[in-house]
């Protein structure tokens, strides 16, 4: 599930300076986001597939067959 940003006093103010890290799935909870949203905060990894909708600041995977996917795709000779 993800933060409604406004609501979350938890958050740092300055974006200047953002300390937040923020991991998202690849599930169905996260569509209708605007994930860009969340870079004024911090840094955003995301897992698996995501790469396929939204590039994140960092890419997460443990399964072979998705890795494969995803260096097959060539999304590694650009991002992390």
């Amino acid at each position: 599930m993800l933060l409604n940003l406004k609501q979350n006093h938890m958050m740092k103010t300055n974006p200047q300076t953002p300390n937040n890290i923020f991991v998202l799935g690849n599930g169905e909870s996260r569509h209708g986001y605007n994930l860009e949203q969340f870079r004024q905060w911090g840094k955003i990894y995301g897992c698996n597939a995501l790469y396929r909708d939204f590039k994140p600041d960092g890419l997460i995977s443990t399964d072979w067959a998705m890795m494969h996917e995803i260096y097959s795709s060539g999304y590694c000779l650009d991002n992390k």
